[in-house]
This record gives structure tokens, sequence and C-alpha cells, in this order.
């Protein structure tokens, strides 16, 4: 009688294995797209109830809200957090670090491309 339902059941094992994974590595990659980008990565940052990742990300998403972040910046700051997700970097204190280090730089004026 096992063996008619352990086809059945090495099925269920695996699709279980596969939801969870997907569950604990969650996001692949940000969207190229400012808009895009912005709310997958609040949605990243916010997933895990860090409040100095969320503070972060709220610093970040004021300068970004307020256009200033030029272009080929943000363009870049995207490459970078899709990087560190490919590294299985977290929000805290990975992503959490990286937003306020641009942020630090928005505020000094000095966002440069040689800086990133």
């Amino acid at each position: 009688m096992m063996k008619r339902f352990k086809p059945v059941y090495t099925l269920f094992l695996t699709a279980l294995l596969l939801f969870i994974s997907q569950s604990v590595f969650g996001q692949k990659s940000f969207g190229r797209e400012p808009e895009k980008f912005i709310k997958e990565l609040e949605s990243f940052m916010n997933k895990n109830e860090y409040p100095k990742a969320q503070l972060a990300f709220a610093d970040f998403k004021i300068k970004f809200d307020a256009k200033r972040i030029p272009d080929n910046e943000l363009q870049r700051i995207i490459i970078t957090c899709n990087e560190m997700l490919d590294k299985k970097m977290k929000p805290s204190p990975d992503f959490e670090s990286f937003l306020k280090t641009v942020t630090g730089f928005i505020n000094a004026g000095k966002m440069e491309s040689h800086y990133m």
C-alpha cells in the first residue's frame, strides 16, 4: 500500500520544498525601471521588519521621490542592489548600510559616478 503513495508523497515533498525555498530566497532581482525598483526595494526592506532597515529605506525614498538622484546614478544603484541580491545580502545590515551611504552622499551633494 505504501508503494502506491510513494510517488505522490515524493511529488508533494518536492513541491513543498520548492515553495519553501522561494519563500526563503524570495526576491531574485529588482526591476530596472525606477518605479518598479522602488516598489520592489520597499517590499524587500519591509518584509522582515528590521526597524533600522525600514528607516534607511524611508530616508532613501524621500530622496528618490524628490528626484534628487540623477537617472544615471539611479541605474548604478539598481545594478548594485541586484548584485547584492545575487550575493544573498540581507536587508539589514547590508542594504541598510548601502542605502545610508547613498543617502549620505546625496545629502553632502557628492553623488557622482566615481563614488559607486
